[in-house]
């Protein structure tokens, strides 16, 4: 049926622009982040064209007795539900390094990182150092816990915000 089609494009559109403006003003839900930077929101603004683009032809094709339809209007839906999806394409990745850092990169830094303290000779020493002064600090895994969280929480000279820079116990 007729109405049953266009009832299915309407929901369509409004996922379309529910997607939009989540990808514009973030989604806690899916994890997209609200947009910060520029090179973001001339991205986004290119979605917003393309979606523009594409709702005029899907208005156009609403509009139209089914018999009526062109191949030209099928032909320029196509193009532009394309169009949409690549400038989409672009802004998820945009938001994928939207703090400017490669995921890819950084997780090849990190395992360098990892193989050359791995291949250091004295990290063996360290490791035993740190689990004595671990044993040392309380007899058990909970007086540990109540002494770590109270010279970091209760103890600490830093005001909230900075007790990360505590380096000893207190």
């Amino acid at each position: 049926r007729r109405t049953d089609y266009l009832e299915a494009l309407q929901a369509s559109e409004k996922r379309i622009d529910d997607l939009h403006r989540a990808l514009v003003w973030g989604d806690m839900v899916s994890g997209l982040p609200e947009l910060t930077k520029i090179c973001t929101l001339q991205s986004m603004l290119k979605v917003g064209r393309e979606m523009q683009a594409l709702k005029k032809y899907l208005k156009r094709l609403r509009d139209t007795d089914a018999i009526a339809v062109s191949q030209e209007l099928l032909t320029n839906l196509v193009v532009s539900e394309k169009d949409l999806t690549v400038a989409m394409e672009d802004a998820v990745a945009f938001f994928r390094t939207d703090d400017g850092v490669d995921p890819a990169a950084e997780l090849a830094k990190h395992t360098g990182y990892t193989a050359t303290d791995a291949a250091d000779p004295g990290l063996a020493d360290v490791i035993v150092a740190f689990k004595e002064a671990w044993d040392s600090f309380a007899a058990s895994d909970p007086e540990r816990l109540a002494g770590l969280q109270a010279a970091y929480i209760s103890n600490n000279p830093h005001p909230a915000g900075s007790k990360d820079q505590l380096d000893a116990r207190s």
